[in-house]
């Protein structure tokens, strides 16, 4: 991976986390929705990139780094619903993880290319 490619990548999930963190600490209007959904959204944008940054086979791949990204965060509301771990299930919490993953998709495809698969060449 390029290193310019790279450091652009954990700009932007360090974007995400800090939005994430940011949330848990806004007071303002749209308080209850910010800390809800908001830090979905933050997180799945987040979580788009750092699995790009991993060493998967597929991190290259934008479209199963997209699914990957919504199966595990996914998972992580299955847990709250199971009680696996503390927090409250919300079924609307897997449409702003989505909003979440498409914003980073759209982001990578604006900031690093436009094709879905890139190849070899453009690594």
């Amino acid at each position: 991976m390029k290193s310019r490619l790279k450091l652009r990548r954990v700009i932007l999930a360090l974007i995400g986390t800090a939005l994430l963190v940011g949330l848990n600490h806004y007071t303002g209007t749209g308080r209850e929705f910010a800390h809800s959904y908001g830090s979905n959204i933050s997180f799945s944008f987040a979580a788009y990139f750092l699995l790009q940054l991993s060493r998967l086979p597929i991190s290259e791949n934008r479209v199963w780094v997209f699914i990957l990204a919504f199966v595990l965060v996914s998972l992580s509301e299955f847990a709250q619903l199971y009680g696996f771990y503390s927090g409250i299930f919300d079924v609307w919490d897997f449409l702003f993880n989505g909003i979440g993953i498409v914003l980073a998709l759209l982001t990578d495809l604006i900031l690093n290319g436009r094709q879905l698969h890139p190849s070899e060449s453009s690594k």
